[in-house]
């Protein structure tokens, strides 16, 4: 009798390799993916949002970051973060964006309103906290868009001024730069004028001095409501350093 054919096998794949084929790339069209639900994967995906637009740089034509709309029903209380685009997977379909994180970390992620966009993307200390937050490296601006950055000024020209700028010019100058700061980082959750309205955040006006976690109309953390003091200043420079370490387990980022 003829003898059956011996059995053959297919070899295992080497150690720290898939036995899955390699996906061909493909391309993904903005106007095709803007107002797709995202979802987070894992074995109980969920929802985390629709993604409204992509962010990108001008020069290198790099895409940057990807704006998530969250909300409430009807789009009640609809706020939107910004996701660093590296982290959007399309698991192989052009349709399914999906982010490896939960609602948890998506809901405290760094926000922006249309409004604000401009000054917060122009703003390195704001990009940093984003990629901090992620985890990722820092999304900088191409070489050619850093080109048009004003230079820095001369040490012979500050030297040669003889007449030096006294106190007063410097304090003003430094609340103008803390002002623009202010604005430029926190603006897209707080407002700052006297009788402003909550975003966010509570409105900031005339913080300093007075009692934490104490500003009527807006919901605190349990974790900031811990501290009874008032907002003095080095309670705000550690508030503002570190708000998890300051009052762990609140909402700020």
């Amino acid at each position: 009798a003829a003898k059956a054919p011996a059995a053959t096998s297919t070899p295992a794949p080497a150690p720290g390799t898939s036995a899955r084929p390699k996906r061909k790339p493909f391309f993904i069209v903005s106007s095709d993916v803007v107002g797709l639900e995202v979802r987070s994967k894992g074995k109980y995906s969920q929802t985390l949002g629709t993604l409204s637009g992509l962010i990108i740089d001008s020069s290198s034509g790099q895409t940057l970051y990807a704006m998530i709309d969250r909300g409430g029903f009807l789009g009640l209380d609809q706020y939107k973060v910004v996701v660093p685009f590296q982290l959007v997977d399309f698991t192989g379909q052009w349709d399914a964006p999906m982010l490896a994180m939960s609602a948890f970390k998506l809901e405290h992620a760094p926000r922006m309103t249309d409004e604000a966009a401009e000054d917060l993307l122009q703003n390195p200390d704001w990009r940093r906290s984003v990629a901090a937050y992620f985890g990722v490296a820092l999304a900088e601006p191409s070489k050619a868009t850093a080109s048009h950055a004003p230079k820095a000024a001369d040490k012979s020209d500050a030297t040669s001024d003889k007449t030096a700028p006294s106190k007063a010019s410097n304090a003003e100058t430094a609340a103008e730069r803390g002002k623009e700061i202010a604005q430029t980082q926190c603006g897209a959750c707080h407002t700052f004028n006297k009788g402003g309205g909550t975003r966010v955040g509570p409105n900031l006006y005339g913080v300093y001095g007075t009692k934490i976690a104490g500003k009527p109309g807006f919901s605190f953390s349990a974790a900031l409501k811990k501290h009874t003091g008032v907002w003095d200043k080095a309670d705000l420079d550690d508030w503002l350093k570190s708000p998890s370490t300051f009052a762990p387990g609140t909402y700020m980022t």
